[in-house]
């Protein structure tokens, strides 16, 4: 659309450019367009808009623990456009502003909040008693067992909030154990591994979601009933790894923004799944 303007502002000491805040709007298009059983993030009209916000506000949480995402409309001399707000355990982390987008164009904002406030103002379903095994399970060792409520993204859901360019990229174009000897510029080797990459990620993507009562940490999987190992990244089927509760480790993932820990985490799966292959 003509006269499009996007512009972000971030806290001090964090950095979010436009083409990560554009490639995340994307994702939650993605997420807004599939049937309400299959959506992660669960938008809700926005009781509380506060000063920054304007009229058609809503919200809902992230898949990263503390997260918290704010979508509403603004007016600016006398041009209406599209805010988004991205929270972390309560502190502003960056401000995405939109003013001439394009409804149905999925990179923008405009999009999203067309999608969302459909969503949103939809006649909900009938609520049924809440049944949730991983609480069930919880309850039953609550010695042995970490609470249930820390863990809030599996590895499946860290997969599908990447872009898989941008991790074959981090992949190949940094000094890993699957760039090892190939060269950055294309080569039927290079090319052979970064199909194997997306042939991986995409798997991973498309592994049917289900509730499970297993926790990934270090790559090794363990019980959230009794705190037993019950398995390892590079020995247990993908659906099993996919469908498992993340914790990440703060040493590797400690300091990076959601984006980044996901990215980073994501590659490090890979990385561990290929090598050899």
């Amino acid at each position: 659309m003509k006269n499009r303007t996007f512009e972000i502002s971030h806290t001090s000491g964090q950095e979010v450019t436009k083409k990560e805040a554009t490639c995340f709007t994307h994702q939650l298009v993605k997420d807004a367009t599939n049937p309400q059983g299959k959506r992660l993030y669960k938008w809700q009209p926005d009781n509380n808009t506060g000063n920054d916000a304007g009229s058609d506000a809503f919200c809902c949480d992230g898949l990263a623990e503390g997260s918290y995402m704010k979508l509403c409309t603004i007016t600016e001399d006398g041009k209406t456009g599209i805010q988004f707000s991205f929270f972390k355990n309560g502190e502003l982390w960056y401000k995405a502003v939109e003013f001439g987008g394009d409804g149905t164009n999925d990179m923008h904002l405009a999009c999203l909040h067309r999608l969302v406030k459909k969503i949103a103002q939809a006649p909900q379903p009938k609520a049924e008693p809440e049944q949730n095994p991983l609480k069930e399970l919880a309850k039953k060792a609550q010695a042995k067992s970490p609470a249930v409520d820390e863990y809030c993204i599996k590895v499946g859901d860290v997969f599908r909030s990447i872009n898989v360019d941008e991790l074959v990229t981090m992949v190949m174009d940094n000094p890993t154990m699957l760039s090892l000897g190939i060269a950055k510029e294309k080569c039927p080797e290079r090319q052979r591994v970064e199909t194997l990459i997306r042939s991986t990620v995409s798997l991973i993507q498309h592994v049917k979601p289900r509730e499970t009562a297993v926790l990934m940490q270090s790559f090794g999987l363990t019980s959230l009933a009794d705190g037993s190992h019950c398995g390892h990244l590079v020995t247990s089927p993908l659906p099993k790894v996919a469908n498992a509760y993340v914790k990440f480790n703060e040493r590797y993932y400690g300091g990076l923004s959601p984006a980044q820990r996901n990215l980073k985490f994501a590659a490090d799966i890979v990385i561990n799944l290929l090598v050899g292959v």
